[in-house]
C-alpha cells in the first residue's frame, strides 16, 4: 500500500493501473486501499468534468480540417 499511495501522490491519475486485476481486488476492504480508490474516483470525476467544460467552451472555436 505504501508504494501505491506514493505513486498516487506523485501522479494525479496513474496510467496503467487496473484495479480489476486479482492482486488489487485482494486489497478491497482494506481501509487504506478503499480511501485510495475513493480519491482515484474523485480525481477521475474531476478530470472528466474539466474535459466536459473545455469541450463546452470550445464549441465553434475549433478549426475543422477538410
Amino acid at each position: 500500500m505504501d508504494a501505491l499511495t506514493a505513486l498516487f501522490d506523485q501522479y494525479p491519475l496513474v496510467n496503467l493501473f487496473y484495479p480489476q486485476l486479482p492482486w488489487f481486488k485482494s486489497l478491497e476492504g482494506y481501509p487504506a486501499y478503499d480511501r485510495l480508490m475513493a480519491e482515484r474516483r474523485r480525481r477521475i470525476d474531476k478530470a472528466h468534468a474539466e474535459m466536459l467544460q473545455l469541450e463546452a467552451t470550445a464549441k465553434g472555436s475549433v478549426l475543422q480540417l477538410r
